[in-house]
């Protein structure tokens, strides 16, 4: 759209559609692929798993939310070897600051600090960035697991519930990442 404008394109004649998000994604293909980049503290030869999630709206009707919520970080949490992988948790825009639920998980995972990392809302890095530096992309149902693709890069839909909202996702199989 910009460049449009700037050759000199009338404004009424162009029309911007789809998420502009994507047009960085093709033309500036994550600006960097350096793990040093993000001030993370990272054991370089463990890979990166990015949690890419919001932790409100999809499970309100299912009676105890915050409960699914927090069983669902639970279980990734679990599931993850500390020993081989960094996990990043890349909070939604509208996921609680306070209380923090991916925060208030960690408890049990006291051996595991430095392994996880937890990237609040307001900060300043792109989501890009981060799926750019990720082995993994971990995210229940958002077009972040889209736009990993499009970066080639493999993704897990993970939901509680078999009849969950990652069910509106069965057309990205089609994808062998």
């Amino acid at each position: 759209y910009s460049k449009l404008i700037d050759s000199g394109l009338e404004r009424d004649r162009i029309f911007l559609t789809g998420n502009p998000m994507h047009d960085w994604i093709i033309t500036e293909q994550c600006r960097t692929n350096n793990k040093a980049y993000l001030n993370h503290n990272f054991d370089v030869s463990k890979k990166i798993i990015t949690l890419i999630t919001c932790l409100h709206a999809e499970y309100d009707d299912r009676g105890n939310s915050q409960r699914c919520y927090e069983d669902y970080i639970m279980k990734i949490y679990k599931s993850i070897d500390f020993s081989k992988y960094h996990l990043i948790v890349k909070m939604h825009p509208n996921d609680s600051v306070e209380p923090n639920i991916y925060k208030n998980q960690l408890v049990q995972f006291k051996n595991s600090y430095n392994n996880i990392f937890i990237v609040k809302p307001d900060n300043s890095v792109s989501v890009y960035d981060y799926i750019s530096i990720s082995d993994l992309i971990i995210s229940r149902s958002s077009t972040i697991m889209e736009e990993s693709l499009c970066l080639k890069k493999k993704i897990i839909s993970f939901d509680l519930f078999k009849d969950g909202p990652s069910n509106y996702y069965n057309h990205l199989n089609k994808y062998s990442s």
